[in-house]
């Protein structure tokens, strides 16, 4: 009876977070055909490279230690690592903001963005903090409260966006910056009666000592394969390619959001509960699994048969382009719902080098496509490399959460 009750308790929770988040993704979704009349693919190729180097700042800001915050038994601890990252993400969002002002106005350093590079620190601050404060609301099993948030983070981006079309192209931009604020100051209005008196606990943070030794360079290997192309487009094919691959990337990842992040915050909250109570995680870990190999099989074929005839005719023709990338998109898609989702299972076991070594590999791949694509100036070639490199990792990452798996199952047998 306990069983049957953990088991509906999960699915619960599943579809809880699985409608906010399939809501959330939805908005800006149907507000997609809006947007892309109103911004043109070079606009959209300007706010990719904005928020690409915000992704890979953002990596530094918490240390990784909002990791961390769902592994603690007592919430009291998990505060306590909430509180550090928030120290240490205005501490380190200062000496960015020093160094980036010092660069751009002492020095006259002339970025690609121009004067929007002021904005990078206090974006990266805000994706940092709103990503620990979710990841806290998910250790207090708060889902309901996490997939509100998630709603008026996106319903935010759109409507800020549209507001400031008047800004041409930068109009993305403060659109996803006000976006993140709104989101930020809801979360923490309701949570920072949780940190009042909350001090520094130094043997907590010995204690989670890996995440930021391990997890602080697997993540920004991370970060650097996903946003590194979208930096080097610009330079190489212009932003109007860039910001087809931006769009494209955009609205295929609007399903994957949906899937891996419900699935994957829930996933990681109930594996880590039968990890304390049982040692292992395998039932939910294999019983999940074979619930994202079925969804992500229906992604790949819809963005197969249907991405390149209906981009054109929902996007305007001008977003043509965009359906033919999202159809090469559709093999690494299918196998990014299978492996990201399950992603937190090599923490369980320890796993970090593992992780750190096949990011890596992604990155050199990525790096070679690039290099393919400067050389030979051919942005479908690019295309086609960049999805072989992810599929490879996609796969090699699938089978280390395999092999953590065992491992942790085998040591709770012996």
């Amino acid at each position: 009876m306990e069983l049957k009750s953990l088991k509906s308790n999960y699915i619960t929770n599943v579809i809880i977070l699985l409608l906010g988040t399939g809501l959330s993704q939805i908005i800006p979704f149907a507000a997609s055909p809006i947007l892309s009349r109103l911004y043109s693919p070079e606009a959209f190729g300007v706010l990719g490279s904005y928020t690409a180097l915000v992704a890979i700042f953002s990596v530094f800001l918490n240390l990784r230690y909002d990791l961390a915050i769902i592994k603690p038994t007592l919430i009291k601890s998990s505060l306590e690592l909430t509180y550090f990252t928030f120290v240490t993400s205005i501490f380190i969002t200062f000496l960015l903001s020093l160094v980036i002002f010092v660069m751009y106005f002492v020095f006259n350093i002339q970025f690609q963005l121009g004067y929007l590079i002021l904005f990078v620190p206090i974006s990266a601050f805000l994706m940092a903090q709103n990503s620990t404060l979710n990841t806290l609301l998910n250790r207090k099993k708060k889902y309901k409260r996490r997939g509100k948030l998630l709603v008026i983070t996106n319903s935010g981006h759109v409507i800020y966006s549209i507001i400031y079309s008047f800004f041409g192209s930068f109009g993305l931009i403060f659109g996803n910056l006000s976006g993140n604020l709104t989101s930020f100051l809801i979360n923490f209005k309701r949570l920072s009666k949780s940190f009042t008196n909350q001090k520094i606990n130094k043997k907590l943070i010995l204690e989670y000592k890996n995440f930021p030794l391990f997890l602080l360079p697997s993540t920004l290997l991370e970060k650097l394969s996903t946003n590194l192309p979208v930096i080097f487009l610009y330079y190489i094919f212009g932003p109007v390619q860039t910001g087809i691959f931006v769009f494209a990337s955009k609205l295929s990842s609007a399903p994957i959001g949906m899937i891996c992040l419900s699935i994957g915050e829930v996933y990681r909250q109930k594996a880590a509960e039968d990890i304390a109570n049982n040692g292992n995680c395998s039932r939910v870990f294999y019983d999940t699994r074979k619930f994202l190999i079925f969804s992500g099989s229906i992604v790949l074929l819809i963005a197969f048969f249907l991405g390149e005839t209906l981009f054109p005719i929902i996007f305007g023709p001008e977003w043509i382009k965009a359906g033919e990338v999202v159809k090469f998109f559709s093999i690494m898609l299918g196998l990014n719902i299978i492996s990201t989702s399950l992603s937190y299972s090599i923490v369980f076991s320890d796993f970090h080098k593992y992780d750190t070594l096949i990011q890596l590999l992604r990155l050199i791949l990525i790096i070679t496509s690039i290099t393919i694509a400067y050389f030979t100036n051919d942005f479908m070639l690019f295309i086609i490399t960049y999805v072989f490199s992810y599929s490879i990792y996609y796969i090699l990452h699938s089978i280390i959460q395999e092999i953590s798996i065992r491992k942790l199952h085998s040591k709770n047998d012996k």
